[in-house]
């Protein structure tokens, strides 16, 4: 498009904030604002191609995918087997959201803040910093002690490490990534981290409530039994999605770490002989098991019977 034609489809306001700026800065050009508008529209429908020509991350083929429909979807859920690089997925979605979304609050959230802490330290300041300077130029400072995981970018958006528990009351989200969340309690996810959702303080909420942007969930995790409640998420996902409701669900198994050379098929196999059959088909095969109709207890039931009450500290 012309910047002519990207003119003729903005408002009074939207048209004219060029003169907002002062003489000679770069946004006073009208030009340059209408390229702005071009390239922001382009990137926030494209957020893979935000990924991987604005920061610069090599991005496999179904990586474009996930961080795509992550955007433009409110519900995602990724199944994946070992080494399909799901950490991974959750920190680069999270610094595309916060970079291109001003004010953005994305919360990682994990079973334990240590897990979720890896994301912070392992994947975004250890691997993504040092290999994209455009990343580097984008984040503030990152705060990191035992009592607070932040990660500050320049235009007010912040990425929180928060751990799934009743302590975790009081903080607010517009985006929440559910790290590992087979291990997450239910209900610490209803009555805690979901209700910390809110929308997007935008400066113009109130004047064009139709662009009101939804708070997204995405949940990440390997298989598990299908009696858990990760199952019920699987489903409403997949029964939304076919419904072409903005929810997004996808499988990885072993052959996606195979095919991209994340793993071979020799290790795999070692780890095969190492694994009973049915944790070789939860962590590498990505079955969701179903416990047999006749059996007289449930994988659940022992799960909740090894729950410590009254644990004791030496």
């Amino acid at each position: 498009m012309t910047p002519k034609q990207i003119e003729n489809q903005l408002d009074k306001k939207q048209a004219t904030v060029n003169a907002n700026f002062p003489q000679g800065h770069w946004m006073a050009n009208k030009e340059h604002l209408m390229k702005f508008y071009e390239w922001n529209t382009f990137f926030r429908r494209n957020l893979d191609m935000y990924a991987r020509w604005y920061f610069g991350f090599k991005l496999y083929p179904y990586q474009h995918v996930e961080i795509y429909q992550a955007n433009i979807n409110t519900t995602t859920v990724i199944i994946g087997s070992r080494a399909t690089a799901k950490s991974y997925w959750a920190a680069q979605t999270a610094c595309c959201v916060a970079s291109l979304y001003p004010k953005s609050e994305v919360v990682i959230c994990s079973a334990t803040k240590k897990a979720a802490r890896l994301i912070v330290n392992e994947k975004i300041r250890n691997k993504l910093m040092p290999e994209s300077a455009m990343l580097r130029r984008e984040i503030e400072t990152i705060i990191d002690n035992q009592n607070d995981t932040t990660i500050k970018f320049r235009n007010g958006s912040t990425i929180v490490v928060l751990p799934a528990l009743d302590t975790s009351r009081g903080a607010r989200s517009t985006f929440i990534i559910y790290e590992e969340f087979r291990q997450i309690d239910k209900f610490i996810v209803d009555s805690v981290i979901s209700p910390m959702q809110e929308v997007r303080p935008t400066p113009y909420k109130d004047e064009y409530p139709e662009l009101v942007e939804e708070p997204k969930d995405a949940y990440i995790s390997s298989a598990w039994y299908t009696s858990h409640w990760m199952a019920d998420v699987v489903k409403d996902a997949y029964n939304d999605m076919i419904n072409d409701k903005p929810s997004f669900l996808l499988g990885l198994d072993y052959s996606v770490s195979l095919a991209h050379k994340i793993k071979t098929r020799e290790l795999i196999l070692k780890d095969k002989k190492k694994f009973d059959p049915m944790t070789y088909r939860i962590e590498y095969l990505n079955e969701m098991i179903r416990e047999n109709s006749a059996a007289f207890f449930s994988h659940q039931m022992f799960t909740d019977k090894q729950k410590s009450k009254k644990p004791f500290y030496p």
